[in-house]
């Protein structure tokens, strides 16, 4: 089994540039590690309100985002409380904005989500905790 890479190493090494191809930097802070999972994300409106979730399957991984397929398309820029589950019944909650969302064939959207701080105005807490089984 190849030795799995650094957490701080760049996931690829090739970035495009005016002068053509770098090779020493990539815009991706750290590696993505494919994940499969279920989740469910929640969008958060500007006014704080969480709607309804939408199911999803968690494709990879990383120290900085997620990336998913959904049923829903989302708009870039969107807040949202992704809740993934883990072994054992857990559910994990992760916020973050909706950096990528693009349609992936078969009904279904491949989303990039980039981590953020948690959100933390009255509603949403109390939507956490009316509706997060957080452990």
């Amino acid at each position: 089994m190849p030795t799995p890479p650094s957490p701080n190493k760049p996931a690829n090494q090739v970035v495009c540039t005016d002068e053509g191809i770098d090779r020493s930097a990539s815009r991706r802070a750290f590696e993505r590690v494919p994940c499969l999972t279920t989740a469910m994300a929640f969008e958060i409106t500007p006014d704080d309100t969480v709607l309804p979730g939408c199911p999803a399957n968690v494709q990879n991984l990383s120290k900085s985002g997620i990336g998913l397929r959904s049923r829903r398309m989302y708009n870039v820029g969107t807040q949202v409380v992704i809740l993934i589950s883990t072994k054992g019944s857990q559910t994990r909650p992760y916020f973050g904005i909706i950096r990528q969302c693009r349609y992936a064939g078969k009904a279904l959207y491949a989303v990039g989500v980039e981590f953020t701080p948690p959100i933390e105005t009255e509603s949403v807490t109390r939507w956490m905790i009316q509706n997060c089984p957080c452990s």
